[in-house]
């Protein structure tokens, strides 16, 4: 018990640090912008996610960064309302990877986020609270709907890519 309280608190200073990274980079901070070769694929890569807004902290891509966030983000959220730990600091790191998950416009990361965040609700939730389950779902539901459009808006290269792949057989 002791040994996972002390891998959370480790995990979640690690990943405030990240989401302080993903943000300096989105409000794009003289600092953040000579420590960004160190964490990069290069100078063409930056422009290429300055243009489209997207930031990518330590973890060289956007898409890898959400991936490890949906990962913590859900371990988190389970911490928060399993009551393990400070609800508080939970809370926060929540919030915090919530905001940068968006800034990474992964739709990877809201999907999983979002359908972890329905499975962690599934296995705390006693058969009485069915209600509470059902609002829960359908305004996660909504989020999420409402991120993949927000995200579709903002990336027209991911946008020209998903049409696209919505018309496999159209060369």
């Amino acid at each position: 018990d002791r040994a996972v309280r002390r891998l959370l608190v480790v995990l979640g200073c690690a990943t405030l640090l990240i989401c302080l990274y993903g943000w300096a980079q989105f409000l794009d901070l003289p600092s953040i912008s000579e420590l960004n070769p160190y964490y990069s694929m290069g100078e063409s890569h930056d422009l290429d996610l300055l243009s489209q807004n997207r930031v990518y902290s330590t973890l060289e891509n956007p898409n890898v960064l959400g991936q490890f966030l949906s990962c913590v983000f859900v371990c988190y959220a389970l911490t928060f309302i399993s009551k393990v730990g400070n609800r508080i600091v939970s809370a926060i790191i929540v919030v915090a990877i919530a905001s940068t998950i968006v800034l990474t416009s992964s739709r990877y990361a809201l999907l999983v986020s979002t359908f972890g965040l329905l499975f962690v609700l599934g296995l705390t939730q006693s058969g009485t609270r069915r209600a509470v389950k059902l609002v829960s779902s359908c305004f996660l539901i909504g989020i999420l709907v409402w991120s993949f459009m927000a995200t579709q808006n903002t990336a027209e290269i991911a946008g020209n890519r998903f049409q696209e792949l919505s018309h496999p057989t159209e060369v």
